[in-house]
């Protein structure tokens, strides 16, 4: 063999190497029709399905970004409109073009933005506006459906314009492109750069750019209200969390949706409790009180809340039956902060009654029983006396005895109770070096005589973290020393914190997009980043938060991470609750 043809040889044999090495490594970012197939070991190449956008006065649209989601391949659609009392509007607006995104994110300006073999497309809801904004680049024309569930009262055609007036009456321009009806459906074809404006109400067009600038600046002045220090690496992150809780609060109502992705398209008391928390720490106080407000109007006769409520109208979801009683502590340390942080009292003695009627709910059960009742909180897979609810509850009155007077409750009768609740605490739950996450009620019968017992269910949950690290016991002393030590020798998984030893949501139960059980969740680590941040470790907060931020999808925070591979598990991201736990651990050491 002559040297040039041994040089050919050699060259071949090197490209065909390089060529197997791309193959096995590449990194997938299309998702073809038919499967789901993210890329397990690159976190950035999850993304939302789902996002909210609100323009945070009276209205807001869920988009659906075009990512698959658990099977199923939605192309980008507007869908939901909100629009102040007229409620949800019957119609949708899909792009059928735009059928798989590899990407979708929330951006710091508060505008969807999404990518994909064909192209890009960018959402917008200017705040403070009436006018929702669609930008899209693609590689050819496009066709935009809009399609009515209810038939309009009128609908005009335009060579730009489409006017449908259900009412309230909607406008949508699309410069340059061609509109037609059919049988109450509406073809919008643009141009491979193009626009529409769908405006709500009947208001004239304005210039999309002067629109999206004035957002910009909006979003940048709202922002600049939180007492942050500045952290480039965590700082836009923060932003990114900020924005999506607020997104995901009713700008109506005031309740927050847990998040835009189905399985979790409801208000729960518990996760919109903390939303409001993160809001009111970083200083945007109308927001919190929108849904405090909201949670005093809605509370039960008994001092109690439902579990969760329909996102848009606040109607209670009956079907969800099994009560969750962490709510009343919730309220009652949500609301005491609120007043410590604005000095409102006209606010205080406005919820007066509802704080009294939780209270005197607290009072009855602590005395009839020094416990309070079962219930399903915090995981919802167990209906106990659990620690988690017992001991925000009680923590809840510690908040309601700084304001007793002001409230002119009985400060002696508040701590009593507190006392009676701490001690039933510590001496059922405390066992084998931690807090059981719940305990069993039973009876003993000997010599004619019955005593009631509670026997603890000696398996590590990190739902204690926080209840200890908010004040249940001291933040330093051996019991929460050993019980936090427990659960990061038992619980740490891939960086992260899971729920509680042998979890299989994800898994095997309900949901099952992990790869295995144990997934580490976000607030559950998070828990953990706020004792440290309680326990002067700054540090630790800190490789939490920057644990978190390097497992989110483009920046939105999932429920839960995949126990191996670290990717954001799809099936519910965003978590607004996770994001609100990043908020408020986030200011813990950086305001």
């Amino acid at each position: 063999m002559n040297s040039r043809l041994l040089a050919i040889v050699l060259v071949l044999l090197v490209v065909l190497g390089i060529y197997a090495y791309l193959s096995l490594t590449r990194k997938e970012i299309e998702y073809p029709i038919g499967s789901i197939n993210w890329d397990r070991e690159n976190p950035s190449n999850v993304s939302a399905s789902y996002l909210l956008l609100s323009n945070w006065i009276n209205g807001s649209v869920l988009i659906r970004t075009g990512f698959p989601y658990v099977g199923e391949f939605n192309p980008f659609t507007l869908t939901d409109f909100l629009y102040g009392k007229d409620g949800i509007l019957p119609m949708s607006i899909k792009m059928q073009q735009f059928v798989n995104s590899s990407c979708a994110f929330l951006s710091q300006n508060n505008t969807v933005v999404m990518r994909g073999y064909n192209g890009s497309a960018c959402v917008a809801y200017p705040l403070y506006s009436s006018y929702v904004i669609v930008k899209n680049q693609l590689k050819g024309n496009t066709t935009y459906l809009i399609n009515l569930s209810k038939k309009p009262v009128n609908l005009s055609v335009s060579s730009d314009c489409v006017e449908i007036d259900f009412p309230p009456l909607v406008k949508i321009f699309s410069p340059n492109s061609s509109i037609t009806e059919k049988n109450d459906t509406v073809y919008i074809i643009t141009k491979p750069t193009s626009y529409l404006e769908v405006i709500l109400g009947n208001l004239n067009r304005r210039s999309p750019n002067v629109l999206l600038n004035s957002n910009a600046l909006e979003v940048r002045k709202w922002l600049s209200k939180s007492p942050t220090r500045f952290n480039t690496t965590l700082s836009s992150e923060f932003n990114i969390s900020l924005l999506l809780i607020k997104d995901d609060q009713n700008p109506v109502t005031g309740e927050f949706v847990a998040s835009p992705v189905p399985i979790y398209y409801y208000s729960w008391v518990r996760d919109s409790s903390f939303d409001a928390i993160a809001l009111q720490m970083s200083r945007h106080f109308s927001s919190a009180l929108k849904y405090w407000l909201w949670m005093a109007k809605v509370q039960n006769s008994s001092g109690t809340w439902y579990t969760r409520y329909n996102f848009y109208t606040g109607i209670p979801d009956q079907t969800f039956g099994i009560p969750e009683y962490d709510s009343v502590g919730l309220f009652m340390i949500g609301t005491v902060q609120y007043y410590e942080l604005t000095g409102n009292k006209s606010f205080l003695l406005s919820i007066a009654n509802v704080l009294n009627r939780s209270l005197q709910w607290e009072v009855g059960n602590v005395k009839s029983s020094g416990i309070l009742p079962q219930d399903l909180s915090i995981w919802e897979d167990n209906y106990q006396y659990n620690f988690w609810t017992q001991a925000i509850d009680d923590i809840g009155l510690v908040y309601l005895e700084n304001v007793s007077d002001a409230l002119g409750f009985n400060r002696t009768l508040i701590m009593t109770t507190v006392k009676q609740l701490n001690s039933t605490i510590q001496k059922y739950f405390y066992s084998k070096g931690m807090y059981a996450e719940y305990v069993e009620k039973s009876v003993l019968f000997e010599n004619g005589k019955s005593e009631v017992v509670y026997t603890p269910f000696d398996l590590p949950d990190s739902s204690s973290i926080l209840p200890l690290a908010m004040g249940l016991m001291p933040i330093n002393s051996n019991m929460t020393l050993s019980d936090i030590n427990t659960m990061i020798t038992n619980l740490t998984v891939n960086g992260g914190l899971a729920r509680f030893l042998g979890d299989t949501y994800h898994y095997t139960s309900v949901l099952t997009d992990s790869s295995g059980p144990m997934p580490p969740w976000v607030i559950t680590t998070l828990f953990l980043g706020y004792y440290y941040a309680m326990a002067g470790n700054y540090t630790g907060t800190k490789e939490l938060l920057t644990w978190s931020y390097e497992h989110s999808a483009h920046g939105l925070l999932p429920e839960a991470i995949d126990p191996r591979y670290g990717n954001p598990l799809p099936s519910t991201t965003p978590l607004t609750w996770s994001a609100a736990m990043f908020v408020i651990n986030y200011l813990m050491i950086y305001r």
